[in-house]
Parts: C-alpha cells; structure tokens; sequence
C-alpha cells in the first residue's frame, strides 16, 4: 500500500513540471536547422526598381492581374509556379495594343523580385514597404 501511495504521489508531482507545452491543432512542427519553403512563390503587391520609385515607377502584382505605372495592365491566363519562381502567361493591354507576354518571376537576392519579360532585359524590383 505504501508504495502505491508512494507511486501516486510521484504521478502527481510530475503533473505540471512537464517542460513541453501541450499541443495545440493550429502548432507547427519545426524540426531544428530545418526551413521549410513555402508551397508556392507568393510575389503579390507592390514593388518598383527602387523604394522612391514606389509613388511613379511602381509594378503592381495582385490575384489574376498585373499593372504597371507606365499603364501597362496584364490578366493572368497561365501561372506556373514553383517555390522559389512563377511562369506566367499574360494578356496584356498597353497604350491600346493588345498583346500575349510570357513572364518569369524569380525571387532575387536582398528580398528583391527579378522580372523576366518576353525578349527583354530582366528587371530587379524592391518591395515597396507601405505597400
């Protein structure tokens, strides 16, 4: 009898010096060193070649469409992605032409976003931070 008296006591002195906190549904298993990618390249809002560009020169990603300062407004008919990049099929209308684009948007060093238009020279783009 004592020692299941001893026993039970032991139980419930270790209720409460358990170092790990309960789990919780929504808690994310993280393995140490460990960094998980996310599942796709997200590039959405705005970014410009520079952060004083962000008022005049800005590229605007969201949803479905791209727009542009320069009045260049695109619809996505085509996005590949991947974790670290986007190919993107556009239709896109600029100073009243119609025209079909391919686009591949890569993630850049610094944070920065590279730009990638049909037979033109990559752009380097920098987040736009109230944006």
């Amino acid at each position: 009898m004592r020692q299941g008296a001893a026993g039970l006591l032991l139980l419930l002195g270790a209720c409460g010096n358990d170092p790990l906190p309960p789990e919780r549904p929504d808690a994310q298993v993280k393995e140490p060193g460990v960094v998980r990618l996310p599942e796709r390249f997200e590039f959405g809002g705005r970014w410009a070649a520079s952060p004083a560009a962000c008022e005049t020169g800005w590229w605007d990603f969201g949803g479905d469409e791209i727009r542009t300062a320069g009045e260049l407004g695109c619809s996505v008919v085509r996005d590949e992605r991947t974790t670290v990049s986007a190919k993107l099929e556009l239709t896109c209308v600029g100073e009243g032409m119609p025209s079909v684009e391919r686009w591949e948007v890569r993630s850049a060093d610094g944070g920065r976003l590279s730009v990638a238009r049909d037979k033109a020279v990559p752009v380097l783009l920098t987040k736009c931070p109230e944006y």
